[in-house]
């Protein structure tokens, strides 16, 4: 693969709201995990597990779960978040895989590193994101689409989900997918420019965007 051909896969890789129930061969999720499972991580420690759910009546518990504690979510400028997916729509969705981060890999920290508290929750959220990130590209490669269900890692939802899936307390549950065939067209992505967000070397606070700019950029209907 060339540069231009990565380009486009990461340009492609979109969040879809709306999935078609056609099935998943499970040959596509066998490769999804095999790309997540070369992710980078801390020391080597590969924390991550990883749980694929097709049951219905559990992706149905799921979103249950995560959508009730949505009612009184609001962003941090006190609006209320809305536009998130609607349960059927993303139940239709064949495969959900959730990411969880085992936490008795800490031990494979060299060091002071794996004694500190603070590192090691980095290094562990570092090497799941990788992992996450490689789940949604190879899920593209593969012509499907994907959803970032971040509802799943909230403290509040996390003893419903334990107990419903079986989760031990030692592990993390870091973030869930949503693979599938997309039964929308995503609208077109607003990005800022590359410009605005490169710097070198030594930079003042004069080169970062102000707050009034970020609520500006942020700002926009859900």
């Amino acid at each position: 693969m060339n540069y231009n051909d990565f380009l486009d896969l990461v340009k492609g890789r979109r969040s879809i709201r709306k999935f078609k129930s056609d099935p998943i061969p499970d040959e596509y999720v066998n490769k999804i995990i095999e790309a997540a499972r070369w992710a980078p991580s801390g020391a080597n420690t590969q924390p991550w597990e990883f749980i694929i759910i097709r049951d219905q009546a559990l992706k149905v518990s799921i979103m249950k779960i995560i959508n009730a504690l949505r009612g009184s979510d609001k962003n941090s400028m006190g609006n209320q978040i809305t536009g998130e997916p609607d349960p059927p729509a993303v139940t239709k969705a064949p495969v959900f895989i959730l990411v969880l981060g085992d936490m008795r890999a800490r031990i494979g920290l060299p060091g002071k590193a794996g004694q500190d508290d603070r590192k090691w929750q980095s290094v562990l959220t570092s090497s799941l994101a990788s992992a996450f990130l490689y789940l949604h590209l190879a899920a593209r490669s593969l012509g499907l689409s994907s959803q970032w269900q971040s509802g799943v890692e909230r403290p509040d939802a996390g003893p419903a989900l334990r107990k419903l899936l079986g989760i031990p307390d030692y592990m993390q549950i870091y973030d869930m997918i949503v693979i599938g065939y997309p039964d929308m067209a995503p609208g077109e992505k607003r990005m800022r420019n590359i410009k605005e967000m490169v710097h070198y070397d030594f930079c003042g606070h004069n080169e970062f965007r102000n707050d009034e700019e970020i609520q500006s950029f942020c700002k926009r209907d859900r």
